[in-house]
């Protein structure tokens, strides 16, 4: 008799254990974020993206490789920064550019980087993936026209939070140069003079880029490229009113 009892406690017991596990599996949609609550780690990540994710501790990966259950990657590549240029450290794909942005090289610069582009990034994050991921969500500095990208690399972690266009600057080319944006028809030595400065032509084909240009304008409804056809007046800050 008091064998049976036992077999029957063994038995409740046991179905607790399995009510609790069921229990655990509980998936849970918080801010845009996965989470899980189950005892085993868990992870954030960027839920929305189609073909790639990357979760909280920077794993990067396919989204047939992410584990609903505690939403971490099972596999991938960490800080991963493909499709992605150190130039201008803008990315190709969000979640790239989450990854990329919490590579230890990178974050401390990139919280600087954020501080000094809005007021909105001062603030406190609970981790390195949400500030990251606040960081590289595309905004009006990554467009022309407000309504398409400067560049396939719209994602980016850094000051200007826009790309590069043009080629980098060799290191050193605009050593002692102070850049000035002159008024609509002012020339370069008018201007220069009006700041008590003189024009440096020979340090024209360095500054005369729509990426310098975008470094003290927004650009919002675009920037001009120098061409051969318009070296006279290129590149120029596109008026918000010009025709689209």
């Amino acid at each position: 008799m008091h064998g049976a009892i036992g077999a029957v406690l063994a038995t409740v017991t046991l179905s607790v254990v399995l009510l609790t596990a069921q229990a655990r599996q509980l998936h849970i949609r918080d801010g845009g974020v996965l989470t899980h609550s189950s005892s085993a780690p868990t992870c954030k990540n960027t839920i929305q993206g189609m073909h790639f994710v990357t979760d909280s501790s920077g794993f990067h990966c396919p989204r047939e490789q992410l584990n609903y259950q505690t939403g971490c990657c099972s596999s991938g590549q960490q800080f991963s920064c493909a499709g992605c240029l150190e130039t201008d450290q803008c990315c190709e794909e969000f979640e790239l550019c989450v990854s990329c942005c919490m590579e230890p090289k990178h974050i401390a610069a990139a919280k600087e980087a954020g501080a000094s582009r809005s007021r909105r990034m001062r603030g406190s994050w609970d981790s390195d993936f949400a500030f990251c991921a606040s960081m590289c969500r595309s905004h009006s500095k990554s467009t022309v026209h407000e309504n398409a990208y400067i560049s396939n690399r719209h994602h980016c972690f850094s000051e200007l939070g826009r790309p590069f266009v043009s080629d980098p600057l060799p290191q050193g080319a605009l050593n002692g140069v102070t850049l000035t944006v002159s008024k609509q028809g002012e020339s370069c030595d008018t201007a220069c003079r009006a700041i008590r400065r003189s024009c440096s032509e020979s340090h024209l084909n360095n500054a005369n880029s729509c990426d310098r240009l975008r470094e003290h304008v927004g650009c919002e409804a675009g920037c001009e490229p120098l061409t051969d056809s318009n070296a006279v007046w290129a590149p120029a800050y596109v008026v918000s009113n010009a025709p689209k």
